[in-house]
């Protein structure tokens, strides 16, 4: 779907060199994840996929902000 799509989209950008990118991204991804049940499974998968990447904070930090807004 389109949607997934966008969320996959802004997902590889947790990746980019450029923080602000970065923290843009996170930010739209845990605003879209307190709306769309999509975005949670997608940041788990991220997550187990990249385990040593350095940023992967911003990942948890999603996903502490989709849950804790339930």
């Amino acid at each position: 779907s389109d949607e997934v799509i966008i969320i996959n989209a802004l997902i590889k950008l947790l990746t980019d060199e450029d923080s602000p990118v970065r923290y843009i991204a996170a930010d739209t991804l845990s605003n879209l994840g307190k709306k769309s049940q999509k975005v949670q499974p997608l940041i788990k998968d991220w997550l187990q996929e990249n385990q040593n990447f350095e940023n992967v904070g911003h990942g948890i930090d999603i996903l502490w902000e989709i849950v804790t807004a339930e």
